[in-house]
């Protein structure tokens, strides 16, 4: 049963589940039920949620871009890495991974870049989240 299968099958579930209920409160616990469900069912692969770059004290600034990062750490009074190594991305397991890993994990979930529209080749940018 593929993914599109599934949540059919989930949403079919909760219409017959949420009718029976006549309460508000109940019928919101079952929805935020339901919620988690899909939630759960559609990041089934880690996947790349936002740029980060790790700071030479391993402290981990996230941005929309990686250039966010550098300018927060500028703002905070630091003197920002430019290692290829310290740039990479926060994932949705909350992991810190590189931009090689982050186009792996990216491919793996068929998730094609927004900028090229289509899989990222061997290392990941921003640009090809959003």
């Amino acid at each position: 049963m593929n993914v599109d299968e599934k949540l059919q099958g989930m949403l079919y579930d909760y219409s017959n589940d949420v009718e029976h209920l006549k309460n508000q409160d109940e019928r919101i616990k079952c929805r935020n039920r339901y919620r988690l469900k899909i939630k759960t069912l559609m990041v089934e692969k880690e996947i790349c949620i936002c740029a980060a770059v790790k700071t030479d004290d391993g402290e981990i600034i996230r941005g929309h871009r990686h250039s966010d990062c550098i300018k927060t750490i500028i703002a905070n009074g630091r003197i920002p890495h430019y290692s290829p190594k310290s740039q990479g991305f926060i994932t949705s397991d909350n992991r810190f991974v590189g931009r090689e890993k982050g186009a792996r994990l990216q491919n793996e979930a068929k998730i094609l870049s927004v900028w090229t529209k289509k899989p990222a080749k061997n290392i990941l940018f921003s640009e090809d989240l959003y």
